[in-house]
């Protein structure tokens, strides 16, 4: 990302040394990733696969929990710019990740929420002087471009932020598509949560909603700053476009193996039924057969029970009249 001035990348970053809102952008984005495992959501590819089944571990949910809170604690006292950003993220998690979620939505709601007292109480320390002393603070607040520019510059150059490749941006329009097609709730947090900033950075936004009227605060904001927070998550959707059409297809593939493995198993057996039948025939030819043979040689043995018997008899009669006679 060669970058722009308050728009992140190299030159911001690196070049003039403006690192905290990176720091915060990328703990702020981790958090979020950490609260999702909480619900049960897993950490690997959730962006191409479905939903997952199966509630999470509840050691291994509060962990994460406590791991997305140090995250977000972390991100507040990084960079102001970290509280409307969690603020935007909050509100996608809860319409895209929380209704689907393997917990309940009971139990998913109870975890952001321990999740965000603790962020807060992690970072008041600092806010709340900073919040008393706001009056004494120089304010630099900038608006960006109009919504129609930034739409121009993404559908002609590929460019959803100044210098930024337009295959990159390119790829991160296809997978912005891909994902409200359907790649998985992760994909469409992600999707939905880099949107949403990179729309805070249009100036038709402010002055629709007239933020100003709402707070004060909103004036010392520079807009810009809202596409470092979007760039994550628009990176994220160019490996989309790339690893969902292959996940896609491997996917296809292994179903029609399989179900090419099912037609030669029904094949196998087909072709195994007559031969089965003509074995099942014989044997039971041979049993019959080998019924009547023993039925035979019963009839027979019975018919020659008796000449036997009556030669038995008549040595033993022999017997008897010579014992008698010698005596």
């Amino acid at each position: 990302d060669p970058g722009f001035t308050r728009e992140g990348g190299w030159m911001y970053t690196v070049y003039f040394g403006v690192w905290p809102q990176a720091l915060a952008t990328s703990l702020a984005w981790l958090s979020l990733g950490e609260l999702a495992r909480a619900l049960g959501w897993p950490a690997t590819a959730t962006l191409v696969d479905g939903d997952p089944p199966a509630a999470p571990d509840p050691r291994q949910a509060g962990r994460a929990t406590l791991w997305a809170a140090l995250c977000a604690g972390a991100a507040l006292l990084a960079h102001p710019i970290a509280l409307p950003t969690l603020g935007l993220g909050a509100v996608v998690f809860a319409i895209t990740l929380i209704p689907r979620a393997p917990t309940p939505w009971r139990s998913a709601l109870a975890r952001c929420i321990v999740a965000g007292c603790i962020a807060g109480l992690l970072a008041l320390w600092w806010w709340l002087p900073m919040l008393r002393h706001q009056a004494w603070m120089a304010s630099y607040g900038w608006l960006h471009a109009s919504l129609e520019a930034m739409t121009r510059w993404a559908t002609e150059g590929g460019a959803l932020a100044q210098r930024m490749p337009p295959a990159v941006g390119y790829l991160a329009l296809i997978g912005l598509a891909l994902a409200a097609v359907g790649a998985g709730r992760v994909a469409r947090f992600v999707a939905l949560f880099a949107l949403v900033q990179w729309l805070m950075a249009a100036d038709d936004v402010f002055w629709l909603l007239r933020l100003d009227r709402l707070s004060q605060g909103f004036t010392h904001i520079q807009y810009q700053r809202f596409l470092i927070g979007a760039k994550p998550g628009l990176a994220l959707c160019a490996g989309l476009a790339v690893a969902a059409p292959a996940a896609w297809a491997r996917r296809l593939f292994l179903r029609r193996e399989q179900n090419r493995a099912t037609s030669w198993k029904f094949l196998g057996i087909a072709a195994a039924l007559p031969p089965a039948f003509a074995c099942a025939a014989a044997s039971l030819w041979l049993g019959c057969v080998v019924l009547v043979l023993v039925a035979l040689l019963a009839r027979l043995r019975a018919m020659l029970v008796i000449p036997i018997v009556g030669l038995a008899l008549g040595v033993a009669s022999l017997f008897v009249v010579l014992g008698v006679a010698s005596g």
